[in-house]
């Protein structure tokens, strides 16, 4: 089974570049990238077992590692979203059914909602590897919605042709600092406060 977080990832897939215009559906994944962001979804083993599912008649759920298409993903996301039966968290998945292509579903229990395309079948690139597993040398736990909003106001600036920052940490109870330099030479730093716990 595979939720919204599993699916918004798709935004950050390429375009039209094959192979990586797509997002990577594994059994516990799903992943996505442009080649210059990436971002990987794990699923704990309980989202990974799909007989909790509401039985669909005349269909057999059956999922395979793939590669589907960003506009797939988003007309499934687009009917994820109209799910809003809260009183049970399951509905907020969808799942894939059996297929020579791909066809994935959605239900609220009034209605079904399915999702057909064509499997992509360009190999994904090797990414695991640049996934540092080891200790960072440094981490800030800070809120996203802050994060969203420097750089919000950091892209709407004259930072050059490439729009870079640098992040710094100095320590976990330290705020992150984020320096910029505009085209007109002036220094810019912001600060996101960390989240305490």
């Amino acid at each position: 089974m595979f939720n919204k977080n599993n699916l918004v990832i798709n935004e950050l897939a390429h375009d039209n570049r094959d192979g990586i215009n797509c997002v990577a559906f594994r059994k516990d994944k799903t992943v996505a990238t442009d080649n210059y962001v990436l971002c990987e979804v794990k699923n704990p083993k309980e989202m990974q077992d799909d007989e909790e599912f509401p039985i669909i008649p005349e269909e057999e759920i059956k999922f395979k590692d793939c590669l589907v298409e960003k506009s797939i993903v988003r007309k499934v996301l687009k009917n994820l979203k109209e799910v809003k039966i809260k009183a049970l968290p399951i509905l907020q998945n969808a799942i894939f059914l059996k297929s020579d292509g791909v066809k994935i579903a959605t239900t609220n229990l009034e209605k079904l909602d399915i999702v057909r395309g064509n499997k992509n079948t360009n190999q994904y690139p090797e990414y695991e590897e640049i996934i540092s597993n080891g200790k960072p040398k440094s981490s800030v736990i800070i809120n996203v919605e802050y994060l969203k909003k420097v750089c919000s106001v950091l892209s709407q600036m004259d930072l050059g042709a490439t729009s870079e920052i640098d992040l710094k940490l100095f320590g976990e109870d330290k705020p992150l600092q984020i320096t910029a330099k505009t085209k007109q030479g002036q220094s810019v730093i912001a600060l996101i406060m960390p989240i305490k716990h």
